[in-house]
């Protein structure tokens, strides 16, 4: 059994595994770690990299998932995003700036990064023609190579997986999200 309550991972994991049995699980990472360790029922579960990164947890060469409150003796393995891909946004941070607020906005205008700014906003712009939100059966991820940003994107919104693919220039962010939306939705 592995535990995951997003639907998004309960759908990749069954194309990879049709017969795996997938219970929600619920809590912060370090409750649902602790669920794991303690109910012999379960056998893995699947949680974001970027939230282990944030807590400062990692996965030893020897597969040991190490940091603060972490229960002795777990495994982890990390998932490529050719195995799995994330929710859109993934790993990005947002800050929020008080309406006219120039100073504070500059300064958080000098901490942006143009690359990761391209790749989030093409996985929002594909999340929003997709009609979907945070409990969306979508998933998405994009790169900047060279002076183009590259996106994969996967549907299982009514119906079966749906994959797509597609780059476009850095600025063509949105049109890029737009077009894999419009291409998926065709391959309904």
């Amino acid at each position: 059994m592995v535990a995951t309550s997003s639907t998004r991972r309960k759908a990749q994991l069954l194309l990879l595994n049709p017969l795996l049995e997938l219970p929600d699980i619920r809590g912060n990472v370090v409750t649902r770690l602790q669920k794991l360790a303690e109910r012999a029922e379960l056998d893995a579960t699947v949680l974001a990299l970027a939230g282990l990164a944030r807590l400062d947890f990692n996965v030893t060469p020897e597969g040991l998932l190490k940091g603060d409150a972490v229960p002795d003796g777990l495994l982890a393995t990390v998932l490529e995003t050719d195995v799995m891909l994330p929710c859109v946004g993934q790993g990005a941070l947002g800050i929020e700036v008080r309406d006219g607020d120039e100073r504070i906005a500059t300064i958080c205008e000098r901490l942006n990064h143009f690359n990761t700014l391209q790749c989030v906003t093409a996985e929002r712009a594909f999340l929003a023609a997709m009609g979907g939100g945070c409990q969306s059966p979508v998933a998405a991820y994009a790169e900047v190579a060279g002076n183009f940003v590259r996106m994969r994107a996967l549907s299982f919104a009514d119906g079966p997986a749906r994959r797509a693919e597609g780059r476009r220039p850095l600025k063509e962010a949105v049109e890029l999200g737009h077009h894999l939306a419009a291409e998926l939705s065709r391959l309904q």
